[in-house]
């Protein structure tokens, strides 16, 4: 992946620019972010609570993630995180900033969420990859505390982990802790290989969701 040259930098900057003025990103409660219009240099590739992800046509290896007005204060914070986790081959790159986006690198490859719904078999050494990330990140002043299966892309032999929009939280729970509680318990011996459907998967996202919202004010 190569991206140097004030050139295209201009060119990203430029295109972003357009990408803002054609579609609105705006949050949806407990669920993902309502996207409406669209840009012809930029296709929409996810949605999260608070943001929308775009990748570049014409830089491909551009993902520009376009905060919510309601959390347009997390960009700043997802930046210091870029900044802190600087140059771990398990993080993307950060390539620009502004008020309320981000131009990240982005990853090629299959999350582990998208492992389960399609049946692929997710051996425990990613396991241990991502283990070891979290715990560089921790070194370096981090709280990963929202790592879960859809930021979590296996390219090849390699893990690596995107979204790092909460790590500069102060949360003590741990996603990470209790789904690898579920890969070892119940994946592993019962699960791998097999197709969970969609639908599954969802819920739990939802219930998890909704639990973690109403446990939060004694979460300390």
């Amino acid at each position: 992946m190569e991206w140097s040259g004030e050139n295209l930098k201009k060119q990203l900057r430029a295109e972003i620019t357009g990408l803002l003025k054609n579609i609105s990103v705006r949050t949806n409660g407990l669920d993902f972010v309502i996207v409406e219009g669209e840009d012809s240099n930029f296709k929409l590739i996810g949605c999260g609570c608070s943001s929308a992800v775009f990748r570049s046509k014409n830089q491909p290896w551009i993902a520009v993630k376009v905060y919510s007005p309601e959390h347009v204060k997390e960009v700043f914070l997802e930046v210091m995180a870029y900044q802190k986790i600087k140059g771990v081959p398990s993080f993307p790159r950060l390539f620009l900033y502004g008020s309320n986006y981000l131009a990240i690198e982005y990853i090629e490859g299959t999350s582990l969420y998208d492992c389960l719904i399609q049946g692929i078999e997710i051996p425990e050494h990613f396991i241990t990859q991502v283990d070891c990330a979290i715990a560089t990140a921790k070194e370096r002043g981090l709280a990963p505390s929202d790592v879960h299966f859809k930021n979590i892309i296996l390219n090849g032999d390699q893990v690596t982990l995107i979204d790092l929009s909460d790590y500069m939280s102060a949360k003590h729970v741990s996603r990470w802790d209790q789904l690898k509680f579920f890969y070892k318990t119940v994946y592993k011996p019962f699960l791998r290989g097999y197709k969970i459907p969609k639908k599954v998967l969802d819920s739990a996202r939802k219930t998890y969701k909704l639990f973690e919202r109403l446990l939060n004010p004694f979460i300390r």
